[in-house]
C-alpha cells in the first residue's frame, strides 16, 4: 500500500500514532491509499500548510532509519556480539548516507513548524527534537566507534607483545 513510515523494530517506534490511526482507518476502509490517508490525516494532524513538508521529513526519516537498520545494525545500541564489531570502527560510508538524510529532516521539520498550527505544533516540535536527538547520537557512536577502534588496536597491540613475551 505504499504506507511509507511503518516501521516495527526493537527500538525504531517512529510513527507509530499515524501507523495506528492508518492501520485502523484501513481496516474500515479496505480502498484507502496511504496517499489519501496521509493527505487527509496530516492535513488534520499539522494543518494544510504543513501537512507537505511533515510528510516530507517523516519520509525522509524513514529512509534513514532504513538505512540504518541495513548497514549500521548494533551501531547505536550495544549488545552481546556488537562490541566485537564497534572495536573496529564503523561504517563511515553508512554514516555518510545516513547522517545527510536526518539533517535534511531537520530543516524539513523546521520549515513544517513555521507553517503549522498551533495545535500541531507539539507533534512538530516532537519530531524536530528526535530527529535533532538521532544526529546527535550518532555523532556521539561515531566518536565512541572512534575509541572503540582505538582500544581495539591498543588491545591487539597488547595481545600481540603478550606473546612476544612468552616466546
Amino acid at each position: 500500500l505504499k504506507m511509507e513510515g511503518y516501521v516495527a523494530a526493537i527500538w525504531q517506534v517512529r510513527q507509530a500514532d499515524i501507523n495506528a490511526a492508518y492501520l485502523g482507518r484501513a481496516s474500515w476502509h479496505p480502498g484507502l491509499t496511504a496517499d489519501d490517508f496521509y493527505t487527509d490525516y496530516l492535513t488534520c494532524l499539522v494543518g494544510s500548510a504543513a501537512a507537505d513538508g511533515f510528510r516530507q521529513a517523516l519520509q525522509t526519516i524513514e529512509e534513514a532509519d532504513r538505512e540504518v537498520k541495513k548497514c549500521l545494525h548494533g551501531f547505536a545500541f550495544a549488545f552481546e556480539g556488537a562490541m566485537e564489531n564497534k572495536l573496529r570502527g564503523v561504517d563511515q560510508e553508512a554514516i555518510d548516507r545516513v547522517r545527510p538524510q536526518l539533517v535534511r529532516a531537520v530543516t524539513q521539520l523546521r520549515h513544517a513548524h513555521l507553517n503549522t498550527t498551533e495545535r500541531g505544533r507539539a507533534v512538530v516540535d516532537f519530531w524536530l527534537k528526535r530527529t535533532q536527538f538521532a544526529v546527535q547520537w550518532i555523532d556521539l557512536g561515531v566518536a565512541g566507534a572512534g575509541l572503540g577502534r582505538r582500544l581495539g588496536e591498543a588491545r591487539e597491540l597488547g595481545d600481540a607483545l603478550t606473546a612476544e613475551q612468552k616466546q
